[in-house]
């Protein structure tokens, strides 16, 4: 019955520790990146370089509701399309449609929504701004330009606060970078990931 962001990022340390990692590189990916800097954080031994993409340090930074919407299809199409540029909807309509549709079914069912539900509860309220100085390993910080889920303003203040990181904000792509431009994020990271090592 509910869970904390901290809650999960003690079961990425120990789910480490009884693997016998010692050194990792880590990559988070929106939810995924606010607890892989705050692991960065926590496990600071632990992380050898960090990705963090299309995230945020708090939730001051994020332009959607947390809440579900009501369960009717369209209520729910019309919060999704929010996560894809104008761009990436225009010049792939069948692919953007068939994304939006299939996702919907996922919140439509009751046992994937209460899931859902939980990890937007988790993310509420959160700032971990006042966190990032203590972030030592190398980072690297990937956003799209039209992110209308997590402001673009939310790298710019990682990049400022992270000693050292490296930021590249991509013209053209909304939230789901890796659905938008596989490529330009597997290239990108991990030819930072490749610098590290």
């Amino acid at each position: 019955e509910g869970f904390t962001l901290t809650e999960m990022v003690d079961d990425v340390l120990e789910t480490w520790k009884a693997l016998g990692v010692k050194k990792s590189h880590l990559v988070g990916i929106s939810y995924g990146g606010v607890l892989a800097l705050l692991t960065a954080h926590k496990g600071a031994t632990s992380v050898q370089s960090l990705a963090l993409v299309s995230t945020t340090p708090s939730s001051f930074f994020m332009g959607v509701n947390n809440d579900l919407p009501a369960q009717t299809e369209d209520e729910i199409e019309g919060n999704l399309a929010k996560y894809f540029s104008p761009k990436f909807k225009e010049r792939n309509a069948v692919l953007y449609r068939s994304l939006i549709k299939e996702t919907a079914k996922t919140f439509i069912d009751p046992q994937s929504r209460a899931r859902a539900q939980g990890q937007r509860q988790a993310l509420r309220v959160f700032d971990f701004t006042p966190l990032l100085h203590s972030i030592q390993c190398p980072t690297f910080i990937l956003h799209g330009e039209d992110d209308e889920v997590v402001i673009p303003e939310a790298a710019e203040v990682l990049h400022r606060s992270i000693k050292g990181s490296q930021l590249q904000l991509v013209p053209e792509v909304g939230h789901l970078f890796l659905a938008e431009n596989p490529k330009a994020f597997y290239d990108s990271v991990s030819d930072f990931f490749q610098a590290q090592a």
